[in-house]
C-alpha cells in the first residue's frame, strides 16, 4: 500500500540511534521478532540499541544527563550478535520518578532489565554516573543468588567508592540558579560582542549603505546562523550520537566568516568612506 511505503521510506532515513528510539517506544516488528512478546511490555526506560543476537544481552545505565544515546556507538561495535540495552533515565519521557537514594535507583532498574526475562549472566556496564549505579545493581543481584558476567565502568574513578552515595551526589533536578546564571553570563557576552560589531560596521561603511544595502546580510548573520543554531546543532547530536559534535556547526561558521573577512573587507584607515 502506497501509506506502508511511505512509512518504510521514512525509517530508512532515520540514523540508527533514531531507529532504536521509535522501536523502543512503538514496539516495532523487528524488536518484537528478536525479543520476542516481553518487549512490548518492557518498561519504558529499556532501550533496546540493539536487539537481535543470541548472547546474553548487555545492560548499560545511562550517565548524569539521563539520556543513552552515548551507547548508540558501542551498541553497533559490538555487533550485531550481541544484544545491547541502554537503562534510560525515566524523567526524559515525563515520568516525575523520585529516588532518595542509589540503592533506590538501582532497584528500580533491576525491576525494568528483568522485564526482559530471567538471565543466565547479567552483564551490567554504566558511564560515569551510570556506573555507581551499575555497580549498586551488581551488589543487589549478587545478594539475591544471581550470576554477574560482567560489570563494566566507564569513567568512573576509585574515590566514587570512597563513601555511601546517595541520589543527591548525582542529581538529575535542575539546578535553576545555576542554570539563569549562565544565561545572564551568555547574555553579557552577546553585548559584548554586540559593541565592537556596531563600531566596525560604522568604520567599513558610511551611513547610507549601514542602514539600507547592510541590513539585510547583517539580519541574515544574526537571525539565520545565530538563530539556526540550537536546532543544527541538535539535529546533529540525535543524528550522530555524540554530544560534541554539535560544535561543528559553529566551528564551521566561525571559519567562514573569518576567511571571507580577511579576504573581502578592506582596510579603511586614514579612507573617506563616504566618498568611496
Amino acid at each position: 500500500m502506497p501509506e506502508e511505503k511511505d512509512i518504510a521510506e521514512r525509517r530508512s532515513r532515520l540514523s540508527p540511534a533514531q531507529r532504536a528510539l521509535l522501536q523502543s517506544r512503538l514496539g516495532g516488528e523487528s524488536t518484537a521478532r528478536s525479543i520476542g512478546p516481553r518487549a512490548r511490555r518492557a518498561p519504558q526506560s529499556l532501550i533496546p540499541l540493539q536487539a537481535a543476537g543470541a548472547k546474553p544481552p548487555f545492560f548499560c545505565v545511562h550517565p548524569s544527563h539521563g539520556s543513552v544515546f552515548g551507547y548508540v556507538d558501542l551498541a553497533r561495535y559490538l555487533g550485531t550478535d550481541q544484544p545491547f540495552y541502554g537503562l534510560q533515565s525515566p524523567a526524559l519521557d515525563g515520568e516525575q520518578q523520585s529516588y532518595h537514594s542509589i540503592e533506590d535507583m538501582a532497584t528500580d532498574y533491576i525491576r525494568a532489565l528483568r522485564a526482559l526475562g530471567p538471565q543466565e549472566l547479567y552483564l551490567l556496564g554504566g558511564w560515569s554516573m551510570g556506573g555507581i549505579v551499575a555497580y549498586e545493581m551488581a551488589q543487589q543481584l549478587l545478594r539475591e543468588g544471581e550470576q554477574l558476567g560482567l560489570l563494566a565502568l566507564f569513567d568512573v574513578g576509585p574515590e566514587a567508592f570512597g563513601r555511601r552515595l546517595t541520589a543527591n551526589d548525582y542529581s538529575l533536578e535542575v539546578n535553576w540558579f545555576i542554570a539563569e546564571l549562565i544565561l545572564v553570563i551568555m547574555v553579557v557576552y552577546v553585548t559584548m560582542v554586540y559593541g565592537p560589531i556596531a563600531a566596525f560596521l560604522v568604520e567599513l561603511f558610511p551611513t547610507r549603505i549601514r542602514y539600507t544595502s547592510m541590513s539585510l546580510p547583517y539580519h541574515i548573520g544574526n537571525g539565520w546562523f545565530g538563530g539556526m543554531l540550537p536546532l543544527l546543532a541538535t539535529a546533529i547530536v540525535a543524528a550522530y550520537g555524540n554530544i560534541y559534535w554539535g560544535l561543528w556547526y559553529p566551528i564551521i561558521v566561525a571559519v567562514m566568516t573569518a576567511v571571507i573577512g580577511f579576504i573581502f573587507l578592506r582596510e579603511t584607515k586614514d579612507t573617506d568612506i563616504a566618498k568611496t
